[in-house]
């Protein structure tokens, strides 16, 4: 999703044409009333891991922003005000303090003293707050000049009291990226300086300089890019101390993770042994869930059962399956897991008609509006959406390793599901591990998945975690058979969520997961296309709808926490300054 958009440009100069700093007398006159929910990106080149860091963090928070490239698009008094009073960005983030870069062989600022003033004259006259994603250390940001810099990826970094306040969803280890290039530094005698978070001997790793003449910057002494996990960890509180915890975007954690092909049993090799959950597995599963408070979603194959109870048998795995029914989320994956690419409508509908009869005569409650196709096959076949259309079908799961967004269907909406690395054919950690060396031995992977396949699969799952992404992960039942792999897995994706987040993880099913993913998508079709703006007058927030529809939008403030409120067509919504600023 793109929030992002080059900003707004008028011709070198203020609004008369002129260049040069806020009028004197803006500045003599109270703080102007009104300012836009928007953030300024300023970059000094648009390369630099800072600006794609927060590039990616204000988009994956549905954040609206403008990423302004110093030295190339003009800093004037008209690019941050809209008229006298009413300004167009909350907060600014600089790539860098300085924005240095190297241009005609010499390094330099790539703003000019005059943009510099029009810079600070606008964050004084708003009370906007600036973040510098990465600076050196010294008086101009209120810290004495770096000891020290070097690799500081080994640095387990720690929040300050006053740290935890500003990060509240942390437990307080932020731990630094491996490869993490840093700054030593200390805070001198005297500076108007908070540090919130440090990491060794004390040296500031975040932290709020109080300029002499009212300005707050938030500075941070260490690189981050895309990927850093402490970037993950602090962005949104960063974000939220820039806006005062009130700006337009949606943040949460979000862990489902969902079985496939329950009842039947996972391919293997020719001539071995057939790897179906039993019994004990389900038992043992559910008694995880519990402990763990994580319920698992279940995507079932009713024809595995029907097979297994065939000439009168019984069969213990669906037995215990209907009676621990209600610990789990059931989803229809079709009757025989048919490959459905080249299936007519009549097939398709055999195939959820008869599985969502199965569970019904068991007694399985299973929703009718979500269907996980066998393989995910045909996604392309349009009578695959002919049939979700007659039966009522809205939520369709597919792969995010081939197609990482979600898109309509007909009718019906694809929701991507992230996999989960445990092949198929294995079901203890000495037959992965075999089989990975083997793969390693012909050069069809790399020898470093031998170390830990399991470890590095879960620090993928913890970034996703950490990272606002509501889609469900997603294994198959043989990853719940013998060493039980995927519990395993999650435990350790648990243990390192709950060392470092205080709250808990969102569960969403199928469904839910695919609503959050396409009202993200539609408001980031609305941001694009300007059609809802906000702004805050006086601590009182007003969102305005200028397009025809009613329009659902992300707002992170403390009156709707984390909630979304729906604005009517050409209506707005107005969140009063008392509940603004409780």
């Amino acid at each position: 999703m793109k929030f992002g958009r080059a900003a707004w440009r008028r011709g070198a100069g203020t609004r008369d044409g002129s260049s040069g700093a806020l009028p004197a007398e803006a500045l003599a006159v109270a703080a102007p009333r009104t300012v836009d929910l928007r953030v300024l990106l300023l970059a000094s080149g648009g390369d630099e891991p800072s600006t794609h860091a927060w590039g990616a963090r204000l988009e994956a928070e549905g954040v609206p922003f403008d990423r302004l490239v110093a030295g190339v698009d003009p800093l004037t008094t008209g690019t941050l005000e809209h008229r006298p009073r009413h300004g167009r960005y909350q907060a600014v983030i600089l790539a860098t303090d300085s924005l240095v870069r190297l241009r005609d062989g010499a390094y330099g600022s790539s703003l000019n003293a005059e943009e510099w003033v029009t810079l600070r004259s606008y964050l004084r006259a708003y009370n906007a707050r600036q973040i510098s994603a990465y600076a050196t250390p010294g008086p101009a940001v209120g810290l004495q000049p770096a000891s020290w810099a070097g690799d500081l990826g080994d640095v387990v970094a720690q929040l300050t009291d006053a740290g935890r306040a500003v990060f509240s969803d942390l437990v307080g280890d932020v731990p630094l990226s491996p490869g993490t290039y840093g700054y030593q530094t200390a805070v001198p005698d005297g500076a108007d300086f908070t540090t919130l978070v440090y990491g060794h001997r004390d040296s500031p790793v975040v932290g709020v300089f109080a300029h002499a003449d009212g300005r707050e910057e938030l500075v941070v002494t260490v690189a981050s890019g895309p990927f850093s996990r402490h970037m993950h960890l602090l962005g949104h509180g960063m974000l939220a101390w820039a806006t005062r915890g009130r700006h337009l975007g949606h943040h949460g954690y979000f862990l489902s993770a969902q079985i496939d092909d329950v009842l039947i049993g996972s391919t293997v090799p020719l001539g071995a042994a057939p790897i179906r959950m039993n019994a004990d597995d389900v038992l043992a599963t559910a008694r995880w869930s519990q402990h763990n408070r994580v319920r698992l979603d279940f995507a079932f194959n009713g024809w595995g059962s029907v097979t297994a109870t065939m000439g009168g048998a019984t069969d213990l795995l669906t037995e215990s399956l209907i009676e621990a029914a209600g610990e789990f989320n059931w989803i229809n994956h079709t009757f025989g897991h048919l490959d459905l690419n080249n299936a007519t409508p009549a097939e398709i509908t055999d195939e959820i008609t008869n599985n969502l009869t199965w569970a019904r005569e068991h007694g399985i409650d299973v929703p009718a509006d979500a269907l996980v196709t066998g393989a995910h096959s045909g996604l392309d076949n349009p009578a695959l959406a002919t049939v979700a259309d007659r039966c009522g079908i809205r939520w369709i799961a597919s792969d995010a390793s081939r197609a990482p967004q979600g898109r309509p269907l007909a009718r019906a909406y694809l929701v991507p599901r992230h996999p989960v690395n445990i092949p198929l054919d294995v079901c203890t950690h000495e037959a992965l591990l075999r089989q990975r060396g083997a793969a390693a031995a012909t050069g069809v992977v790399d020898t470093l998945e031998r170390s830990d396949v399991l470890a590095l699969e879960a620090t993928l799952i913890l970034t996703h975690l950490l990272s606002n992404d509501p889609r469900p992960h997603y294994a198959h039942q043989n990853a719940l058979v013998g060493d039980r792999l995927l519990l395993g897995l999650l435990d350790g994706v648990l243990q390192s969520f709950r060392a470092l987040i205080r709250t808990r993880p969102v569960q969403l099913t199928l469904a839910e997961a695919g609503r959050e993913l396409l009202r993200r998508r539609a408001w980031s079709q609305v941001i694009g296309q300007g059609a809802v703006s906000a702004r805050d007058t006086d601590g009182a927030i007003e969102i305005v709808n200028d397009s025809a529809r009613s329009v659902e939008v992300p707002w992170a403030g403390p009156d709707v926490h984390g909630g979304w409120v729906t604005v009517p067509a050409g209506g707005r919504q107005v969140i009063p300054n008392r509940q603004a600023q409780r």
